[in-house]
């Protein structure tokens, strides 16, 4: 599996949706529900499946995996294919702990083989960092691995506009 061009097809649609999102109602990718930016980064993956997966694979989503635990819940992003299982847990402007829920679920994927990937889709003051991120990183140091990290301007507007960084960061879950 080609991880650039995962990465990278995360990102184009992440810019996509806030550049629609921004022309159509002046909101940002912040605006859209969590499920519908998964749905989409699901469709751009199949899309560009010969250049990621060099082959053709099964979409499916938010899909209850072999968890083995009731709260762990579906998994966001689901592809099958020969020999493996790519599972991708996605996760937009959440408090820490919902973030270690997330790694915890893939963590506890153990049945088959599977890639197991984190995205990130944080609002942050500052490009390419933030406190939830490295606090992410520093509990699990060894299980996560940066696949990659960018970041643009966007808007934010919960309580009142302002300009905030849209920190994208994918993990591979080791």
């Amino acid at each position: 599996m080609n991880d650039e061009k995962l990465f990278s097809t995360i990102v184009e649609t992440v810019s996509n949706i806030d550049k629609d999102l921004n022309g159509i109602c002046k909101k940002s990718i912040f605006f859209a529900p969590e499920l519908y930016v998964a749905f989409l980064i699901g469709r751009e993956i199949k899309i560009n499946e010969s250049d990621i997966f060099n082959e053709s694979v099964e979409w499916l989503r938010e899909l209850n995996l072999d968890l083995g635990n009731p709260k762990g819940g579906p998994i966001d992003i689901v592809f099958n294919y020969p020999n493996t299982t790519l599972a991708i847990e996605l996760k937009m402007v959440s408090k820490f702990q919902e973030y270690v829920q997330d790694i915890e679920k893939l963590l506890k994927l153990r049945y088959k083989p599977y890639q197991k990937y984190f995205c990130a889709l944080v609002d942050s003051d500052e490009p390419n960092k933030d406190n939830r991120l490295t606090a992410l990183e520093n509990q699990y140091g060894d299980k996560l691995r940066i696949v990659g990290s960018h970041s643009f301007l966007t808007t934010w507007n919960r309580m009142n506009v302002k300009q905030v960084n849209c920190l994208i960061r994918l993990y591979e879950v080791i």
